[in-house]
Parts: C-alpha cells; structure tokens; sequence
C-alpha cells in the first residue's frame, strides 16, 4: 500500500503559490548553463572594457614621454644653436627638407644629449626640419592616443615651410 500524498507549499518573490508533493523529485541544487552563461557574458564584457581603458593609458603615457623627449631635444639643439649661432643642418635634403631625427646623433651627441630618443613603439620616427634661415628649426612627433594629435616644436618656423603648411602632416 502507497503512502498518503501530502502537499508542501511554497511562496515565491513573484507571489505565486506553488505546491508540490513531496512524491515530485525536486529541483536539484547548482547553476542551470543558462545562468552560467549570463555570468560569463557579463565577465567578458566588464573585462573588454578594462581592457580598452587599459590601452588608452598606456598611450597617453607613451605621448607623455614622447613630449619629454621633445624637450630634451629642444634643448640640446638650443644649446648647440648658442655655441655654433646656428641650428644643425644635417638633413641630406638640405633646409627646409624634414629627415628622422637620428641624422641628429652625429652632432648632438655625445655633448648635448645623451642619446638621440628612440620614439618606440610608434611606427611614425620624430622628424627634424632646418628652416631657410640659421636660426629656426623644427621636431615633429606624430602621438598614437589619437590619429590628429601632434606634436610640433621649433624655433622661428614659418607656417608655410613646417612641414607643408599648417594641415599639412609628414
């Protein structure tokens, strides 16, 4: 002879009353895959967002020392322009021809800098101009935070011989 069926009731948060006996097998304890799934999708997401903030840092970081460098050798190139009354002419272009910076080296180093700086992991090199006149010159750093930002330092350029003119980009 069969047990008598007896009835459990429970109230859920949606206010609906479910019974069941206690014949029924019940819902095992653990996560279903559906729940799994949301809570590695949510992961993921959060985790790609880091992610990008992450990068972005790290870049302007990078045009922060790239900037740094740009300083170094303006002052460099202005000490040499104070012993020699007149900025290197190293490009083989000549004036007014933009070449990478490390044409520098020959000249600047070892008694005005260090070393010439290496822009790393940018693929675009700083450039160096020698205007027409003695005592103008230009650096041109290209910063990888966005692709219209940078940078562009001298002494005495005129607009129209920096690289092309004020739009225009090496």
């Amino acid at each position: 002879m069969r047990p008598p069926r007896t009835k459990q009731c429970g109230v859920f948060i949606t206010i609906s009353i479910v019974c069941y006996t206690n014949t029924m097998k019940r819902r095992s304890a653990g996560f279903t895959l559906i729940e799994i799934a949301v809570v590695v999708t949510v992961i993921a997401i959060l985790a790609a967002l880091l992610i990008v903030g992450f990068v972005k840092v790290q870049q302007r970081a990078r045009d922060d020392a790239r900037d740094v460098q740009v300083q170094a050798l303006n002052t460099a190139l202005n000490h040499y322009y104070e012993e020699n009354g007149e900025y290197p002419n190293v490009c083989p272009g000549g004036v007014n021809v933009d070449c990478d910076v490390s044409t520098l080296s020959a000249t600047l180093v070892p008694k005005y800098i260090q070393a010439i700086p290496n822009p790393q992991p940018t693929s675009s090199p700083f450039k160096y101009i020698r205007g027409t006149a003695a005592d103008s010159y230009g650096l041109y750093v290209r910063h990888e935070s966005y692709w219209w930002n940078q940078c562009k330092s001298g002494r005495n350029m005129d607009q129209s011989t920096w690289w092309g003119g004020s739009g225009w980009v090496p």
